[in-house]
Order: structure tokens, then sequence, then C-alpha cells
């Protein structure tokens, strides 16, 4: 099998899981609206990495599920200057609940991918009132690496980590500035 019907394939494969997940989608209410008080909300953006190791990282699919009191309210790329700075392909729908699943390819030369801890996607997500402060929301995140695969199609275990956004990376990103 070639390298580019391999990682065809692979696409395919996380498509399909993609479109699976939307099926089930629901929208769900803030409990602030619920008891009709308004919404207090704020922002927080939430960096993604995936760890290859010494694998290079040519596809990768990522489940992210939120804590409560937390809505995804969108996905920005990875590393400005990578090969997955563009935002990732995600289910839409999910954007309506509590989870979201993320996922990307590079057709790439193997000696063109990010090996080692690559920052993947960023998370913008609304918080309301109850939801805490810092490390307190990401405690109640769970992430996980559903697929990883080489430059030749193979899989592997990569690990996956959330951290807070630094200010200076976002500031970065806002005026495209990659010093």
């Amino acid at each position: 099998m070639s390298k580019r019907s391999a990682m065809l394939m692979l696409l395919a494969s996380v498509l399909l899981v993609l479109g699976a997940a939307g099926m089930g989608a629901r929208p769900s209410q803030p409990a602030d609206a619920a008891a009709g008080q308004p919404a207090r909300a704020r922002f927080i953006a939430v960096d993604v990495f995936v760890d290859s190791g010494a694998a290079a990282l040519a596809a990768w699919q990522v489940e992210v599920r939120l804590g409560a009191g937390a809505k995804l309210a969108g996905v920005e790329g990875g590393e400005t200057a990578g090969v997955y700075a563009a935002p990732p392909t995600y289910d839409p729908a999910a954007l309506m609940n509590d989870r979201v699943i993320i996922a990307s390819f590079s057709l790439e030369d193997a000696a063109k991918l990010p090996t080692g801890r690559t920052r993947i996607a960023r998370l913008h997500v609304r918080m309301d009132a109850t939801a805490g402060d810092g490390a307190e929301i990401l405690a109640r995140f769970r992430a996980v690496v559903q697929a990883a695969a080489d430059a030749d199609g193979k899989k592997f275990e990569a690990k996956v980590q959330l951290a807070p956004a630094s200010p200076a990376d976002e500031a970065q990103n806002a005026t495209g500035d990659d010093r």
C-alpha cells in the first residue's frame, strides 16, 4: 500500500468517526439560563499538545471532554509555523455538547513533520461563573489520543496534554508574529 493510500484511508476513518460523533449531538442549556438568570461568562484558551516521542506525527485524532460549566466556543490551529498551523477538522455539532473530536494529517515528508511535544490546537472555551479558576477548570477536562500515525501510515502510541494558553502565546497568534 502506498504512503498516500495509507494516509487517505486514515483520513477516511477519521472523517467517519467525526460524522458518527455528530449523529448523537444534543444541545444543552447553561444552568443560569435554565434558572432565568443571565449567564455570566468568561473565556479561556486551552492549548492541546500531542507528544509523539521520536515518531514523526503525520496524522492524529484527539477527543477532549470539557468539565462542568464549560462550552467549546471555537477551535484554532496549533504551532503557528508548523504543519498543524491551520485549524484541525472537527465536528461542528459537537460544539453544542461537552466534547469535541479534532483531527488532522499531513502528507509532508517525515523530515518535515514534528516529533516530540507539539501544540496541535488551541481550544477557546466559554466558562460560566460557577466554573472556578485555572488549574481547577483544567482538572475537570479529559483528553485522549484516539489515533496517531507516522508518515508511513503506521499507528503508534502518543500522549496528549492540555495546558492554559499563556498570554504571550495568545498575543503572538493575534498578531501573526512568529518570532
